[in-house]
This record gives structure tokens, sequence and C-alpha cells, in this order.
């Protein structure tokens, strides 16, 4: 939530820093705000010459799943993470196309996707949040055991930790735990 509003205030600053919007639009995602999240990333479409190649692909990639277009965003994501590996971004949202589309559905690729996601940049939090229901899915709850002791000494109140050990402790059948 508190991402969500920085993001709205840098795009009052900036009307035109798209960076901003692709930002809030995932902050969004995650229960920062009732916004139209596809509105937001189109009224940055005249600006995201300003961004990177990459970037560029990476953003209208998000727009695509939001529309539902798993096809569009598959191409672009595979064409940004070929070019260059070093966008976390890029295998979060392909992580994410991996594990809401039926068609290219793979736990496994999808968390290797997650895991490079995070290796690339720690504090992505988000990535932490699915990574956990990849090791979940794929019965591999060491993994996520060494993934929740990597991060519970930072903050253990922090909302997202609090759900990987509600997560865990599920998959482990301990409901009254969860």
């Amino acid at each position: 939530e508190d991402a969500a509003h920085d993001f709205g205030l840098a795009i009052k600053e900036d009307p035109s820093f798209a960076l901003a919007r692709y930002k809030l639009a995932i902050a969004a995602w995650w229960g920062g705000g009732d916004i139209d999240r596809v509105q937001i990333m189109e009224a940055g479409l005249p600006t995201i010459e300003r961004l990177p190649e990459r970037w560029q692909k990476v953003y209208r990639a998000y727009i695509h799943v939001e529309k539902g277009e798993a096809e569009q965003a598959w191409a672009l994501l595979n064409e940004v993470l070929e070019s260059s590996d070093a966008l976390p971004d890029a295998y979060e949202l392909r992580g994410e196309v991996r594990f809401h589309y039926t068609r290219y559905r793979d736990y496994q690729a999808m968390r290797s996707d997650f895991e490079r996601a995070l290796e690339l940049d720690p504090s992505f939090k988000l990535v932490f949040y699915h990574l956990m229901d990849g090791y979940a899915y794929l019965d591999d709850l060491e993994a996520a055991e060494r993934l929740m002791a990597r991060y519970r000494d930072e903050d253990p109140d922090d909302r997202v930790i609090v759900f990987g050990e509600a997560r865990i402790a599920a998959a482990r059948r301990d409901f009254e735990e969860a």
C-alpha cells in the first residue's frame, strides 16, 4: 500500500515516468490500491521510449498479462531473457505466466524463474511470495524452510514472512498453525 501511494505521487510529479506506472500497477496488483492497472500502464505507453528497450518489452508484456494475452507476453519476456538475463522483473513476470496460464504451466521452470529473480534482487519480496507457493506445489518444504530462514531474521513481522510461514504449515497439513 505504501509503495502504491509513493508510485502514485511519483506519477503526479512526472506523468511521463513510465517505470513508476509499471511499479504502481504491480503494487496495486498485490493489494496496494483499487486502480485500473491496464489503464495506468497504457497511459504510460507514449513515454516508454524513455526506458531501455528491455524495460519497454517487460512493460508491454505486463500489459499483455493483465489483458490475458499470454502468448504476446511470453514472446516479449523470452526476447528480453535471451538478450539479457540481468532483469529480475522479466524472470518474475515469466514465472507469473508459468503459474497462471495452463498452456505455460511448469512448476519446476517457474521455480527456476523465481529463484533467478530473487538471486538478482534479494529484496524482491513479490518473488518470495510466489516462490513459497512453488516450493509447496513441488513438495519441497526443505527449500521453503531455507528461504524462510534467509528472510525471517530481517523482519519476522513482515506480512510476506508471515504468509510464508503459514504456507509451509499448510503444506505440512498443520492447519491449526497455518
